[in-house]
């Protein structure tokens, strides 16, 4: 290049320095060499032959939605120096990027997510860099990958997934505020800190909902479908124990005969644990007895009597038959007849402990089943066993109403309610202490009165030769009198009589002398009257 156009093209660079022009905008540009006519501004390629012009980048994607990395800044060089006036900027997109002048170039700040592209113009060239702008899209919401089952507990991650699909944690520059959550499904609870508890078999979804720092709501789900698993019995695949804090193994009933109605269906405890309509279940109680057994109507008919609010707090009733008359395996048709018969229409359902599947007999079988009547109550929550009636005989009739309301607590030795007397002053009888079989008063025939005073039996010695009737009368409102027959000197084993009917009287019939004892099968206080009557 010969000395004169070296002078020429200095001359031009500084009139180009001292008289550009710095404009900026969006979808618009400005010609700094038509603005600076009348200062013979160079036009374009008169001084830029021998250098490169270079726009710069960004270091990274504008985030939207964060306050740290929404904005980012660019400049122009030429022949690596920075030229700081006469540079025309413009945008393509202002919805995705704007631009603001600032000392030595411009400031790209990010308005929506997509793709802008940024040109500088100087001295009629141009050079362009894109500019990506990324924003919150979505929450992305993580759970545990493996089986689940009812009673699970866990706590749900979550992360932001921005508009190219990257994933990334949640962080305070992006959103404002806690995230927030709602189960859809009444098989899951979720609290304010994203922990969830499976309540129930079916599709579960979790909803999560934040606040970006623009007031925008992003939003992410989780969901898992909760087959239901019936707990694993304790021990043998179909353990007959029925050992407390055990499970009850999944039995099951092809003929079972509402305590309603008399209508037959299938009824299993798969179905109690898994189906909906058993959600409001809290407890499964299963009276045990025998068509032979004499004390077992009192035990029955006392339960059947609560059924109602039993129901109410959520407890169902399964009256198994192990036995009929003769001692053999009693089928359902057995069950619906003697219990029908015995109860009326009550709450629950009728079975046979023949017809119990998949191992018929189930509950004659155990091991644990000693004496009738008996009872045994199961959690529903985990199908454990809680309380037997076996391990609880001093209390009489097992407080169902209060396990039921309180399923979680401790029921395996139940304390009895303390005995409240109502009798009045001389009401009690006067042969009193009678409280045992060695302490039965003798009586005659004729009228005699006495009462429940305690909670230990009256005993009574029949002194008659040949038959007679014994018969008392009381009120079923204060309390369920029964009466049981012994022989005399017998110390041990079961009474050889007994009446344990629903109405105001029992009545007992026999031949010489007896021992009758007299109780109060609800542990409640009464007064009474006796009739011996010398046939």
């Amino acid at each position: 290049m010969s000395i004169h156009r070296k002078r020429l093209t200095a001359l031009l660079y500084t009139l180009l320095i001292s008289s550009a022009l710095y404009i900026y905008g969006c979808e618009s540009s400005v010609d700094s060499s038509e603005r600076d006519a009348n200062n013979n501004e160079p036009t374009a390629g008169n001084n830029l032959n021998e250098g490169e012009l270079f726009i710069s980048t960004l270091e990274e994607v504008l985030r939207l939605e964060d306050s740290d990395k929404a904005r980012g800044s660019l400049t122009l060089t030429w022949n690596e120096e920075l030229i700081t006036d006469g540079v025309e900027w413009s945008c393509s997109d202002e919805s995705v990027a704007t631009i603001e002048a600032q000392e030595g170039g411009v400031l790209v700040s990010a308005a929506g997510a997509g793709v802008a592209t940024i040109l500088a113009t100087y001295q009629g060239q141009e050079v362009s860099v894109e500019v990506a702008v990324i924003a919150p899209s979505a929450l992305v919401v993580t759970g545990p990958e493996r089986a689940l089952n009812i009673s699970d507990t866990f706590t749900l991650g979550t992360k932001i997934e921005w508009s190219d699909e990257s994933v990334e944690d949640v962080s305070d520059t992006v959103v404002s505020g806690e995230i927030s959550w709602i189960s859809n499904t009444e098989a899951a609870s979720i609290n304010t800190e994203g922990e969830v508890t499976i309540l129930h078999p079916g599709q579960i979804e979790i909803i999560a909902t934040v606040e970006t720092r623009t007031g925008e709501e992003i939003t992410g789900s989780w969901g898992a479908e909760i087959p239901c698993r019936y707990p694993e019995p304790t021990g043998r695949s179909f353990n007959t124990d029925l050992e407390l804090n055990t499970v009850l193994p999944p039995v099951k009933w092809d003929r079972a005969y509402s305590a309603m109605d008399g209508s037959m269906s299938t009824f299993s405890m798969e179905e109690i644990y898994c189906s909906p309509d058993y959600d409001w279940v809290e407890t499964i109680t299963f009276m045990i007895s025998a068509g032979w057994c004499t004390a077992c109507p009192a035990q029955l008919r006392a339960v059947s009597e609560l059924s109602d609010e039993l129901l109410e707090a959520g407890g169902i009733v399964v009256y198994v038959e192990v036995q009929d008359e003769d001692g053999e395996p009693a089928d359902s048709d057995f069950a619906l007849d003697h219990l029908s018969t015995m109860l009326g229409s009550t709450n629950g359902f009728f079975v046979g402990d023949k017809e119990t599947q998949p191992l018929t007999r189930f509950f004659g079988r155990s091991p644990a089943l000693t004496a009738f009547p008996d009872a045994y109550v199961v959690r529903k929550s985990d199908m454990t066993i809680l309380t037997s009636l076996d391990l609880n005989r001093q209390v009489g009739i097992l407080p169902l109403i209060r396990i039921t309301e309180q399923p979680e607590e401790d029921w395996t030795n139940i304390m009895p309610a303390p005995f409240e007397s109502t009798c009045a002053e001389g009401e009690e009888e006067a042969s009193e202490p009678n409280d045992s079989r060695e302490t039965a008063a003798p009586i005659t025939a004729g009228v005699h009165t006495g009462g429940i005073c305690t909670e230990a039996p009256d005993y009574y010695l029949i002194d008659i030769e040949g038959d007679w009737t014994f018969t008392i009368s009381f009120s079923h409102s204060e309390a369920d009198i029964d009466i049981l027959q012994y022989n005399v000197g017998q110390v041990s084993g079961d009474p050889v009589n007994g009446s344990n009917g629903t109405a105001d009287q029992e009545t007992l019939s026999g031949t010489d002398s007896a021992v009758i004892a007299v109780f109060s099968y609800t542990r409640t206080s009464a007064t009474y009257s006796i009739n011996l009557e010398a046939l």
